[in-house]
């Protein structure tokens, strides 16, 4: 299309021009679709001779009746064309082409020509004119490809057919100002092809109507989006009309996918039809400013017409329906919270009434308040209760209603010191100015009462409430909807509290009363049945609760439309469900669907958005998509933390927000699911100070962030300070909800898995059993979380060895889950996978396959192929496999050797074990003798050489490098010194330097891994650790023995004394010197492996027997098996001491007992007084080492020498 001058010359020859309409079917009927747009000068120019009667003459309009509803739709506009002789009128209806016969009656007038719709003007001036009159004003001809390529001049417009032409023209006039005598507009309906292209489709040949279908599905589209911008035009601000047009929504597609600019425009006189409904009624804000925007409910008069653009837009339209709803949405909210300020801003410069300003300002900071922008919100409260308490006093009603919206202002945002301050204030006037027994005093109290509930002080919250509803029920009667309203409250505070009949009761009876004081039907009913689903949630009645959800999700969408806030709120507690039941993909689809109108109403930044963000995120984390959770988790928090002031129409909550810290809660345990705990520990400690900052000390929300934070210590084994952030956690629970609370039940079992950790079975079966009788109470026996507790106290059985208790406690949790979750719930897999352990654990392998197969089958289902719990059980089951095959492997051989064959080969087996045992002890002895020979009674010359401590060092180095074994070292010097032919003290430094050899072998060894870049680091590491220990032992005992001689000191040396003690310990009984003789006198190992042992070092089997299979537990603390070498040079060389005292065993000439057992027991105490040294300088150097106790009873374990395994943070 030409563009400026070209376009009004082309308009001018067409004002003389008309085809026929022969000639119009003849020419290509592609060009019937090519649109045109219309001076606005030529439009307005129409309008006033429609008002004036000039172009209408003869024309005579009436709007439909009852009795035409056979034949026309109620209200629709009818032409006369003529009266008939017995006095009835002959008309017809547009765009139906039905011609009627009607009477209209004695009170049936003409329809006023101000009235006339956009599409009266089209059908009964506009067609005609171009039809009959030689100069068509409005009559566009055919464009040529040249004027198709160009741009369009001009604004396209999209209006209902039936708002009011006059209106249509005055808005337009308004939105070009000084530029509406030069601008273009085009409307569909003042086009000749338009009408044509719109009749009934009998009416019209084949080639128009085909003409007809390119238009509608291609060059409309196509001729939108050659205008550089468009226009909704709405005729009344709260029933958006056009928005119900199927033909308005297919137009606002094409303009939204071809990046053109829009805006919404409307009728003269709405701004003052808006602010007066304002300030009639701005309690009931939401309800008026609920958009009546459901685009997908669009009417069109054919159904393959509303088909077609239904499938357009959602295949055309990035989001589909939600992209479009949520542009016109956003558009209509900036219109009227601009429409509020200008308000404000034309009252303060008007210099009248102080109390029409305050008004204005009150009902704008409540409108700010309801769209979320609660910065601007406060501001204009203040300033409306300034202006109050001056123009009326501080005691004036009025006040009160300020400083109850500003309290609710401050409770939005989190600051509830704030907003009880106020609504305490706005309760000491209502009290005074309206009396205590009036109903806005129960409103007021009910406010606090809220406070007092989101602080966790549930008592005083139920104390406020009680009071309010005395109030109501004295004032409005037992059964109004107000107090409904306070019983739904108080149930809401049982259910916090755990009181779920209560709350059920409570619940109950608002249900009653909202249905007996309003309809069945009503939203508020609904309300009450999606709390009371909530209750059946928590107590596990999944079933009951999705019944009750759906039935208030029909009531909300059948009242308030398919995309309303309050259905998203359902949607998303029916996801809430499915996600408990373990149907993540279902609770997913119904979480996406609440965003995508929770987008749609309210704008992609608002709080509720972010609230369903966290949701979805939460499955995502379930199924182990940590990934795609954090995403969704970090969304979210910039929503939340998001301030954006004067910059947009709505603001959000600030980074010191509760719901902040909520959110920084769930992403510290996204990382903590990733093995990421320091960066959830920084995410916990922040959400942590907010908590504190904001809600005290002492609230429930600082005890579930407590409590996260000790979750992720247990997962560094750091069960020391885990079990301080439980105990922290357990007493805030305790003191805020009794003792009896689910939620302490949660603080309790976490408490229990410390102690169970730390090898204290019986206390952490304590406190399982009390979280157990917590929950049976307040959720009933058949409880999924009855079941959790059961399993812990199964895996505690488990490790104590009593496998038939373990199993018992695993098929009632078994049992309970299937019932509650279905058979098919990750839950039910997680306890098949702990039975199929205990089968495992009793060599029941057959019996713990079939329950890992089960397990895995659910796992893959629910889960996915690639979780990790299913590689987990893909493990346990490859371990199983094993032990089966090795015990049928054993089974076979041992058949096998049932023979006469078999039985000689073993019993000649046995009989070779005990020849070479003979022949090691008498070698050993061979070995003295040998030092003797050799030595003789130069003995003393050989090893003048060495007596000097720094001499047998580099000896004990260099024999320990060559035989590479420090072990095989030892013993040649241990045997040395049994033969008499080294004495103790020259040979102690020869054990030093025996250990330092090592250091020179390790490093060796590790030089072995060096092609690979990770073994090396580690093997390396390993290797440092070692020479480390031995390089501090040496520099701490060589001087010592070279200064004091504190490990020899000859007759009077600790070791002399010790080992004196030993030699007579080992010596056969001697009646005459036994005081009770020797009838019971077992020998000296009888007495140390019966009773010594058992009373000495009570060994704990359960933490080995952890260890060694692998419990899950234990499985993040895989640094505890020493798996980079941190640990392994503790095992070894205390290992050493027991191939010391076989060598000394080996010596049985009375003379060498004594000094032979002195040189083992100095290098076993060597090795372990450094153990105990490197303990505790590690303990210095890092800040928190928490371990599990092998050494849980008997002398030594009541002296604290408890041996440790220890993971570094």
């Amino acid at each position: 299309m030409p563009r400026g001058k070209s376009l009004r010359a082309s308009l001018s020859r067409l004002s003389f021009t008309r085809k026929t309409d022969d000639e119009i079917l003849s020419d290509d009927t592609r060009k019937i679709i090519d649109p045109r747009s219309i001076s606005l000068r030529a439009i307005k120019e129409l309008r006033d001779r429609v008002l004036s009667g000039e172009a209408a003459q003869g024309i005579e309009l009436y709007v439909a009746k009852h009795d035409l509803s056979d034949k026309v739709q109620e209200g629709a506009t009818i032409q006369v064309l003529r009266t008939k002789p017995d006095g009835k009128l002959q008309g017809r209806v547009p765009y139906v082409g039905v011609p009627i016969t009607f009477e209209p009656g004695d009170d049936a007038d003409p329809k006023p020509r101000q009235d006339w719709s956009t599409e009266d003007v089209a059908e009964h001036v506009v067609l005609p004119l171009t039809r009959l009159l030689p100069q068509a004003q409005f009559y566009l001809d055919y464009v040529n490809e040249e004027d198709i390529s160009a741009e369009f001049q001009g604004t396209f417009v999209s209006q209902a057919r039936k708002c009011r032409f006059q209106n249509l023209v005055a808005a337009l006039e308004d939105h070009f100002g000084q530029d509406a005598d030069t601008a273009f507009v085009w409307l569909d309906l003042f086009c000749a092809n338009q009408p044509l292209l719109t009749s009934a489709d009998e009416a019209l040949p084949p080639d128009v109507i085909l003409a007809r279908n390119q238009y509608l599905t291609h060059g409309l589209h196509r001729a939108i989006g050659r205008f550089g911008s468009a226009i909704i035009f709405l005729d009344r601000w709260d029933v958006p009309a056009p928005l119900q047009r199927a033909w308005c929504i297919c137009e606002i597609m094409s303009t939204v996918t071809q990046a053109r600019s829009f805006q919404v425009v409307f009728a003269p006189g709405q701004e003052q039809a808006f602010i007066e409904a304002l300030l009639e009624d701005v309690e009931g804000l939401a309800k008026i400013l609920a958009v009546n925007n459901n685009m997908r409910n669009a009417k069109c008069w054919k159904d393959e017409d509303k088909e077609m653009i239904d499938k357009a837009v959602e295949t055309t339209v990035s989001g589909g329906y939600m992209t479009l709803i949520k542009e016109v949405n956003q558009r209509v909210r900036a219109w009227r919270l601009q429409t509020a300020r200008d308000a404000v801003l034309e009252a303060r410069n008007g210099g009248g009434d102080a109390g029409k300003l305050a008004d204005i300002l009150h009902c704008t900071g409540v409108l700010l308040r309801d769209q979320s922008n609660h910065g601007e919100a406060s501001q204009m409260l203040e300033e409306a209760l300034s202006i109050r308490k001056e123009a009326l006093g501080d005691r004036h009603h009025s006040v009160a209603d300020t400083l109850n919206n500003i309290a609710i202002v401050y409770y939005n945002q989190g600051r509830y010191d704030e907003a009880l301050a106020y609504s305490e204030e706005a309760l000491s006037i209502r009290k005074e100015s309206l009396g205590d027994r009036h109903p806005d005093v129960a409103t007021t109290l009910n406010s606090i009462a809220n406070v007092y509930d989101s602080q966790g002080r549930h008592e005083e919250a139920l104390a406020y409430y009680e009071e309010a509803l005395a109030i109501r029920k004295e004032s409005l009667g037992d059964r109004h909807p107000d107090v409904a309203t306070t019983l739904n409250n108080i149930a809401l505070v049982y259910e916090a509290q755990g009181r779920y009949e209560e709350a059920l009761a409570y619940f109950e009876e608002a249900l009653a009363i909202r249905k007996e004081s309003l309809v069945d039907r009503h939203p508020d009913v609904a309300t009450t049945l999606n709390n009371i689903a909530l209750v059946y949630k928590a107590q596990g009645r999944y079933e009951e609760a999705l019944a009750y959800f759906e039935e208030a999700l029909s009531i909300y969408k059948e009242s308030l439309g398919d995309r309303h806030p309050s259905v998203a709120t359902t949607l998303n507690n029916i996801a809430a469900v499915y996600k408990a039941q373990g149907h993540y993909e279902e609770a997913l689809a119904y979480n996406e669907e609440a965003l995508s109108i929770r987008k749609e109403c309210l704008g992609d930044r608002h709080p509720s958005v972010a609230t369903t963000l966290n949701n979805i995120a939460v499955v995502y984390k379930a199924q182990g998509r940590c990934e795609e959770a954090l995403a969704y988790y970090e969304e979210d928090l910039s929503i939340s933390k998001e301030s954006l002031g004067d910059r947009h129409p709505s603001e959000s909550l600030g980074d010191r927000h509760p719901s902040v810290a909520t959110t920084l809660n769930n992403i510290a345990g996204v990382y903590k699911a990733q093995g990421r705990y320091e960066e959830a520990l920084a995410y916990y400690e922040e959400a942590l100070s907010i908590h504190k900052e904001r809600l005290g000390e002492r609230h429930l929300n600082v005890a579930i962030t407590l409590n996260n934070a000790g979750n992720v210590y247990y997962s560094q084994c750091l069960l020391g300070k885990a079990l301080t952030f439980y105990k922290e956690a357990l007493s805030i629970h305790k003191e805020s909800l009794g003792d009896r609370h689910p939620t302490v039940a949660i603080t309790l079992n976490n408490t229990a898995g410390v102690y169970e950790a730390q090898g204290r079975y019986v206390e952490a079966l304590g406190y399982y059993e009390e979280a157990l009788s917590i929950r049976k109470e307040s959720l009933g026996d058949r409880h999924p979380e009855v079941a959790q507790t059961l399993n812990k106290v199964a895996a505690v059985y488990d490790i104590q060895g009593r496998y038939e208790e373990a199993l018992a406690s695993y098929e009632e949790a078994l049992s309970i889950r299937k019932e509650s979750l279905g058979d098919r719930h990750p839950d039910v897999a997680t306890t098949l996978n702990d039975i199929a352990v205990v089968y495992k654990a009793q060599g029941r392998y057959e019996e713990a396959l079939a329950s890992y197969e089960e397990a895995l089958s659910i796992r893959k289902e629910s889960l996915g192929e690639r979780h990790p719990d299913v590689a987990q059980t893909l493990n346990n089951m490859e371990i199983t496999r094993r032990k089966l095959r090795t015990r049928m492997a054993h089974a076979t051989m041992a058949m096998a050797d049932i023979t006469p064959q078999g039985v000689a080969k073993g019993f000649g087996l046995f009989v070779g074990v005990l020849f070479f045992l003979y022949w090691f002890l008498v070698g050993l002895s061979l070995l003295g003798d040998g030092f003797k020979i050799i030595a003789g009674d130069s003995a003393g010359t050989l090893f003048s050489a060495v007596s000097n401590p720094v001499a047998g060092l580099m000896v004990g180095i260099l024999a320990t490098v060559l035989v590479q074994s420090s072990s095989t070292t030892t013993s040649i010097i241990v045997a040395a010194a049994g033969s008499g032919v080294l004495d103790v003290a020259t040979g102690i430094p020869m054990v030093f330097g025996a250990n330092i050899g090592t250091s020179v072998t390790n490093t060796i060894v590790s030089l072995g891994f060096v092609g690979d870049k990770e073994q090396y680091r580690r093997g390396f590491a390993g290797a440092t650790v070692h020479d480390m220990f031995n390089y501090m032992n040496v520099c701490l005992w060589l001087p010592l023995e070279a200064i004091s001689s504190a490990i020899n000191g000859g007759n009077g040396g600790v070791m002399f004394l010790i080992t004196e003690a030993i030699t007579r310990s080992f010596s056969p009984c001697v009646e005459e010197e036994s005081p009770t003789g020797c009838e019971d006198w077992d020998g000296p190992l009888g007495i140390i492996t019966d009773e010594i042992v058992e009373r000495i070092v009570k060994v704990d089997s359960g933490v080995i027997r952890d260890f060694s299979y692998g419990r899950p537990e234990l499985w993040h603390c895989q640094d505890l098996l020493c798996s980079e070498g941190s640990c392994e040079p503790y095992s070894f060389n205390q290992g050493r001491c027991t191939t010391s005292p076989l060598a000394s065993a080996g010596i049985c000439g009375e003379e060498g007992v004594e000094d032979d057992d002195s040189a083992e027991f100095s290098y076993c105490y060597y090795n372990g007084t450094t153990v105990a040294t490197y303990d505790d300088i590690m303990l210095a150097a890092q800040e928190h080492f928490d371990g599990w106790k092998i050494v849980e009873g008997g002398a030594l374990g009541d002296a604290g020498m408890q041996q440790k395994f220890f993971k570094r943070p």
